[in-house]
């Protein structure tokens, strides 16, 4: 799971490498750095107010760089949302359509349901679920407090990440190269998940560690992603550098 919370980082650094190349829609960058000042202060907050319980054992001194870094970021999104035009995601389009939003809105729904609200609200039947508690069993209370806080940064990862890419079809229902970029980076990031977890799978059976979800999971997700693959490779639009 530590391993998913990297890769939902590497598609949000995707998303911010796409959209920050000359030629990009205006809008869809502006609605980018607008998404990632809640999302940072959601991760500001949670630091917050974990502080009191962080266990003696562990130093803080992690968390105040995070809560540091996270408010530069913070400022620096709301630099660039102004710059870039102060664009707002459209909430009366929230619902992406066509040949590429359709795809964009089950791999939304999977990754919300699946992981971004389970992980946040329902860490401990997910972890049964998954048969993580039993893995779990000889660890000690502060290891299960940092396990339970990545998993639960984990999940606001896969929500934020996902509310961005909504937004920003959103503002940009129509806009194909926009919409392209989007399903790429969701592309792109998703075959390296999918490699990762054959890897996860060979070290779960060498580890004796029976992973009931495992099946299912890696069918769904594959399913996901070849359907937005689908329309990526299917659509006649090649990217071409700006000169």
């Amino acid at each position: 799971m530590f391993a998913i919370m990297g890769i939902q980082a590497i598609f949000t650094a995707a998303l911010c490498i796409n959209f920050a190349r000359e030629g990009v829609s205006q809008k869809a960058r502006s609605v980018l750095c607008f998404m990632a000042i809640p999302a940072h202060a959601w991760f500001v907050v949670s630091e917050i107010m974990i502080l009191p319980n962080w266990p003696a054992a562990m130093p803080k001194e992690g968390l105040y760089f995070n809560i540091v870094l996270w408010t530069t970021f913070i400022i620096l999104s709301y630099l660039g949302w102004k710059e870039s035009g102060a664009a707002l995601p459209d909430t009366d389009a929230l619902i992406p359509k066509g040949r590429f939003g359709t795809p964009l809105l089950v791999w939304a729904i999977n990754n919300t349901i699946s992981y971004g609200l389970p992980l946040v609200l329902l860490r401990d039947k997910m972890m049964e679920q998954y048969a993580v508690d039993s893995f779990m069993a000889g660890f000690t209370p502060d290891v299960k407090f940092l396990i339970d806080t990545v998993l639960g940064n984990t999940g606001k990862l896969f929500i934020n990440n996902t509310a961005a890419v909504i937004a920003i079809c959103s503002v940009e229902p129509t806009n194909e190269d926009t919409l392209y970029r989007l399903s790429r980076a969701v592309v792109s990031v998703g075959w390296y998940y999918l490699g990762a977890f054959a890897i996860w799978a060979n070290v779960n059976f060498l580890l004796d560690f029976a992973d009931p979800m495992r099946t299912f999971q890696f069918v769904k997700d594959s399913a996901v992603i070849q359907y937005v693959n689908h329309a990526v490779v299917t659509a006649p639009i090649t990217i071409k550098k700006a000169k």
